[in-house]
């Protein structure tokens, strides 16, 4: 009901609040408001906090029993902690808990929440053998989005599965799909290219990844004014990886249109993600000086909110520039 609220201090207040209240009645809560509580607080964006921990006590005690709890249910948790980057304790035993239960059950789940299944273990850097095996079997041959190869794609490339066939698969759906898909998977094609670990036959991987490349590059340049910030910060992140494909005239031309629509919109971009947008117009050579100089306009007075590392980032941007 709140995802419309404006993020100002009334709305930080009202889910300190929420927060602090949730904390203490954890355990007097179902398995499905448990559920939809780490999921509503990922959905607008909190962090992992103390109710995250309470949640994730009771989960691991409300999945070890034997009442039955939905494929839904189970893909909304892994994905919320994979949101919130939670790190506690428990981690560990209520990521092998939602595995076992959806193993168990996994015929039962729908491509979306598989793919929200996994999501939480991609970002969590989770890696269980047995579900990760049991999903590649389960994603070969059923009915998918756009959307749902894209994230399953990103999500196995982040576990560092090295299972080629898979990849070739859901790569061949992906690109067969590329006019239909949205943005956001987009988003997930190119960081599964940046990430995806190397096979057993590289030379099969490199051409596949080199018609894959090809393909989202021609794609991401028929639509380069749809982009959004936070598409222009991920994906220049994200191609600046693709290292084979650097000296080449599509590469150039993907990171020159990037950088052409940064600086369209350069006021609407946030403090983080022009990190990201200058350290790609330091690596690549291009951007121009009046958007550089109006990022540093941007970026320079709020340095506090920034990480150590992502400093260094646009520090080091700057000065390839």
């Amino acid at each position: 009901a709140f995802l419309g609220v404006g993020k100002d201090a009334t709305w930080a207040s009202l889910w300190d609040t929420l927060e602090a209240s949730a904390t203490e009645k954890a355990f007097d809560m179902k398995v499905e408001g448990l559920v939809h509580l780490v999921w509503g607080l990922a959905k607008v964006d909190r962090m992992a906090s103390p109710v995250h921990a309470a949640v994730a006590k009771e989960m691991v005690l409300e999945l070890q029993g034997k009442r039955p709890v939905a494929p839904s249910l189970l893909a909304k948790l892994s994905w919320s902690l994979g949101k919130v980057q939670y790190k506690g304790p428990e981690l560990t035993p209520l990521m092998g808990q939602i595995a076992r239960r959806s193993i168990e059950q996994l015929d039962a789940f729908s491509p979306s929440e598989l793919a929200r299944l996994m999501r939480g273990y991609g970002r969590l850097k989770v890696q269980l053998d047995a579900l990760t095996e049991a999903v590649g079997k389960r994603i070969i041959d059923m009915p998918s989005k756009p959307t749902v190869d894209a994230s399953l794609l990103l999500s196995f490339a982040e576990l560092g599965h090295d299972d080629l066939s898979l990849y070739e698969t859901v790569i061949r759906r992906a690109m067969s799909n590329l006019p239909s898909a949205d943005n956001l998977a987009l988003r997930s094609l190119a960081g599964a290219l940046a990430v995806m670990p190397a096979t057993r036959d590289i030379e099969r991987q490199q051409a596949c990844c080199l018609e894959f490349y090809a393909a989202l590059s021609h794609e991401l340049l028929t639509r380069m004014q749809t982009l959004r910030p936070r598409d222009v910060a991920e994906l220049s992140k994200s191609l600046l990886n693709a290292h084979s494909h650097q000296r080449s005239a599509l590469h150039a031309a993907v990171h020159e249109g990037l950088l052409e629509r940064a600086e369209a919109i350069v006021d609407d971009f946030n403090t983080k993600e022009l990190v990201k947008v200058v350290n790609a117009a330091g690596e690549t050579g291009f951007g121009s000086t009046a958007f550089l100089y109006r990022a540093c306009d941007l970026v320079i007075p709020n340095m506090s909110s920034l990480q150590i590392s992502e400093i260094t980032t646009f520090l080091l941007g700057l000065s390839s520039t």
